[in-house]
């Protein structure tokens, strides 16, 4: 239960820095997430080449063609009223009887037909790549483990910034 509500947590952060701070994008980006090199200038030539699109994340499936599943984890938001409205869920949505923010904001997507360009995944990196890191990759996301053996993956990739 205090999983859900972490992982909401996120969006309402988002929500309030949208209403409180004067920027166009906000990337949000969680904890688990190598930087290789920076993703940046990747993320801006995306933005160049899809103008009219709010929302860039990365995929969290098997297939970057058809992404199915997008990940919360690592998102680029334009500030838009679309990208406003995803964020300001309902008090009254029960956050337990989902899987976390990521089953809601993909719900969302879909029955409000919004537009997402989905990230190149061997550059943007998930969970599915951590026992073959693609060579050209910027990001590696160990969102496919938890606990101890996230932290020991980590270790193993040398990725791993804290002390023992």
């Amino acid at each position: 239960a205090d999983y859900k509500r972490i992982t909401f947590s996120k969006l309402r952060v988002l929500q309030h820095l949208m209403a409180t701070e004067n920027y166009d994008y906000f990337l949000y980006m969680d904890t688990d997430i190598w930087l290789e090199h920076d993703p940046l200038p990747e993320l801006i030539d995306q933005l160049n080449q899809h103008p009219t699109v709010d929302l860039f994340m990365q995929c969290d499936a098997f297939e970057n063609d058809q992404c199915t599943n997008y990940c919360t984890g690592f998102m680029l938001l334009k500030r838009t009223k679309v990208i406003k409205d995803l964020l300001a869920y309902s008090s009254n949505l029960n956050v337990l009887t989902l899987s976390g923010d990521q089953a809601y904001v993909n719900r969302y997507i879909r029955s409000h037909h919004i537009e997402v360009v989905t990230l190149n995944m061997t550059k943007f990196s998930n969970g599915l790549y951590l026992d073959a890191i693609p060579p050209d990759y910027l990001l590696l996301h160990y969102n496919y483990l938890i606990g101890d053996a996230k932290q020991i993956k980590m270790q193993e990739h040398g990725h791993w910034l804290l002390e023992k």
